[in-house]
């Protein structure tokens, strides 16, 4: 948080010839505040829910995230990322495009080209999260196999694995997205530009409204993404948790 909440301080200071070198650096003190706080947030998320909450699957999941919350954190950090990075690239296209001509569709044409191509990776993140996904399965089919056992139904382990992911992601995403809300209009100005006309000479003032609307339809989207590669992983829950995995797993 220290290095989002300095970005309005030092949002004037892009133009210094150091500017440059102190936005990436608050950039990244930020990157590594939001996906450490990830496990923190998994392990706070997890301590309430197993507290709380008297449903098996939540008590399940709520178990897990408490234990081990780096195993979430890490399945998501890929997704953390793309979220901070698409909605700095959102706020520099609402400011950019505020200064071009609109009747040129070049430059919208632009920015639609890179939203694509960051659509493109988060979905090649979502799906890094369905490997991750798999291999914890699988690295715990004995211990899931041995719930199976003991009467614990499959559709139960499905609903913790569900709530393990989500509970933790919904609002680590959501803070990405302040972060990157943040940074952009901390870096490039959160009112508007002024510039004078090459006609008079008189000052014209350009307001450039926030983003919201787009960063909103890219949070929906990550966090949609995120649960269909979860729902996906889940393909793995049945044969991890087969009676066999008792004598095979190691």
């Amino acid at each position: 948080m220290v290095g989002l909440a300095s970005f309005s301080a030092y949002g004037t200071s892009i133009s210094h010839r150091n500017g440059a070198l102190i936005a990436g650096g608050l950039l990244v003190v930020a990157l590594l505040g939001l996906l450490l706080g990830s496990a923190a947030i998994t392990y706070l998320i997890g301590r309430a829910v197993s507290r709380v909450a008297w449903r098996p699957a939540l008590l399940v999941a709520g178990h897990r995230m408490a234990t081990a919350p780096f195993t979430s954190s890490r399945a998501t950090a890929s997704v953390l990322l793309g979220v901070l990075l698409g909605t700095l690239v959102l706020c520099f296209k609402a400011n950019f495009l505020a200064l071009t001509d609109p009747a040129d569709p070049f430059y919208a044409q632009t920015f639609r080209m890179i939203e694509v191509v960051l659509g493109v990776g988060i979905g090649l993140a979502a799906a890094t999260l369905f490997v991750v996904q798999v291999e914890g399965l699988v690295a715990r089919r004995r211990s899931l196999a041995s719930l199976v056992a003991t009467g614990t139904p499959r559709w139960v382990l499905a609903r913790a694995t569900l709530a393990e992911t989500l509970l933790p992601v919904v609002p680590c995403v959501l803070l990405a997205a302040a972060a990157g809300m943040g940074a952009g209009r901390g870096l490039l100005g959160d009112s508007g530009y002024t510039y004078y006309s090459t006609v008079n000479q008189d000052p014209v003032f350009v307001q450039v409204a926030a983003p919201w609307l787009e960063v909103s339809q890219l949070v929906l989207g990550s966090i949609a993404a995120v649960l269909v590669m979860t729902l996906a992983s889940l393909v793995m829950l049945w044969p991890s948790t087969r009676p066999e995995e008792l004598r095979t797993a190691s």
